[in-house]
């Protein structure tokens, strides 16, 4: 399904919130996050931290929100 580019960001800033509050939780570390998914680590340190979220995309970010729920 195709998305406006701001309802993709807005999309893309949830899941993120969610992402950062389990891995919280369950201590699933940035490093393993980037090997499982094959994506750089500064792309996704300005993702995750300082809210970039043209880095990585809503497909990507959709399956990175699943994985850490897995998880729990």
């Amino acid at each position: 399904m195709a998305y406006s580019k701001e309802t993709e960001k807005q999309l893309k800033e949830l899941y993120r919130q969610k992402i950062l509050k389990i891995k919280e939780s369950c201590g699933i570390t940035d490093y393993r996050i980037c090997k499982t998914f094959s994506i750089n680590s500064g792309n996704l340190h300005s993702f995750l931290y300082q809210g970039k979220t043209e880095n990585i995309s809503l497909e990507k970010t959709r399956r990175i929100y699943e994985y850490v729920l897995n998880q729990k």
